[in-house]
């Protein structure tokens, strides 16, 4: 039997950016996020992660629907440091040098995108900080995807350089020319298409810069005991994929496992023989995926313990307290209570510090 890929997957943060272009033009997008098997409440869960290849067809669709060009780079240009994942912004905001913050950033990637791959490569006074994806061949690469991962790139370097730096060349795998607006931002750039990796050069003697304190930095409020502290690779098997593509969509009712095989690309049976050889069930799966929902909500929220159990699909309070002790060793409470006491005792999350420096930005 062939063994179904994991999923590829990204965070909400990058969609959200499309989202802020089509809001921008006063186009309707609803109906549509509801026809690629999107979620509907993007902006609220920006580290939730949604398939990849539902973000593309959207993605072409407003492209199409609203006629700008260089679509991909409009939405990519919105974004900044603030929307990577908060342990990412972490480490490149501990990062003494720029090669030290892009090596963070090439580490732990996999946590913005999980199909995608980036390494630097140093020859001579050059360096060029490439960009490959796993699972997508090379003909169906996505100019507007590809901007995705370049202006990610860029905005690492500009948090060192300013927001005026440009790369010296920008390089495509796709064989679309850029636009005039894509010239009109990069005036003084060498665009080269049809490459074999997506990727940035610029001269090596900016990987000694130094990070200096900027307001970015600054802002960054550190508290004393806080585990800083960046995850490493991430393993993205079939079932952790899916755990953590499901999340995203149970503000909008339980996923039933036709919605979930629908975005797969299988048969429900497909699907449920996948999970056997996994000795995983796709109600297990469910269940999990509702409980770290709970968790999260425990943690960032003051909702009563009723309310998150409706919240996360469980009509009955009672069995959701029986679910989340078998699954957590706890029940909803003592693990409330045991958060914020870890909190009194210093030991919190990158979250507040991440807050609070958005705030102060912002």
């Amino acid at each position: 039997m062939m063994d179904i890929k994991p999923i590829s997957v990204v965070r909400a943060a990058y969609l959200n950016t499309v989202l802020n272009v089509l809001k921008g033009t006063g186009i309707e997008y609803e109906k549509q996020l509801r026809q690629c098997n999107l979620p509907s409440l993007l902006a609220q869960h920006p580290d939730a992660y949604i398939p990849l290849k539902a973000v593309l067809s959207f993605m072409r669709w407003a492209a199409y629907s609203t006629g700008v060009e260089d679509f991909g780079l409009h939405a990519a240009s919105r974004l900044t440091i603030f929307d990577f994942n908060v342990k990412l912004l972490s480490a490149l905001q501990r990062s003494s040098r720029l090669e030290i913050a892009l090596q963070a950033f090439c580490r732990l990637a996999k946590h913005e995108q999980s199909n995608i791959r980036y390494r630097i490569v140093r020859k001579q006074d050059r360096v060029k900080v490439c960009c490959s994806l796993d699972d997508i061949p090379h003909s169906f690469v996505n100019p507007d995807l590809e901007w995705l991962s370049i202006m990610s790139l860029v905005t690492i370097v500009r948090y060192f350089m300013g927001e005026d730096w440009m790369p010296a060349t920008i390089v495509f795998q796709s064989h679309n020319s850029p636009g005039r607006h894509a010239r009109h931002c990069f005036p003084d750039v060498d665009f080269r298409n049809g490459q074999e990796e997506t990727a940035i050069e610029f001269p090596a003697s900016l990987l000694s810069l130094a990070n200096t304190g900027n307001s970015l930095q600054q802002a960054m409020v550190v508290q004393p005991g806080v585990t800083t502290e960046a995850p490493e690779q991430v393993t993205w098997d079939f079932p952790t994929s899916l755990q953590k593509m499901l999340l995203a969509y149970l503000d909008d009712g339980y996923p039933n496992i036709n919605f979930a095989a629908n975005i797969v690309g299988s048969s429900a049976r497909t699907l449920q023989r996948q999970l056997r050889r996994h000795n995983l069930r796709y109600s297990e799966i469910v269940h999990q995926t509702q409980i770290e929902y709970a968790k999260q909500l425990l943690t960032d929220t003051k909702l009563r313990a009723l309310d998150i159990a409706l919240t996360v699909g469980y009509q009955d309070a009672s069995n959701f307290a029986r679910a989340f002790r078998r699954i957590v060793g706890v029940n909803p409470n003592q693990y409330r209570n045991n958060k914020c006491n870890n909190l009194r005792d210093g030991e919190g999350n990158d979250r507040f510090k991440h807050d609070v420096a958005r705030k102060a930005v912002y």
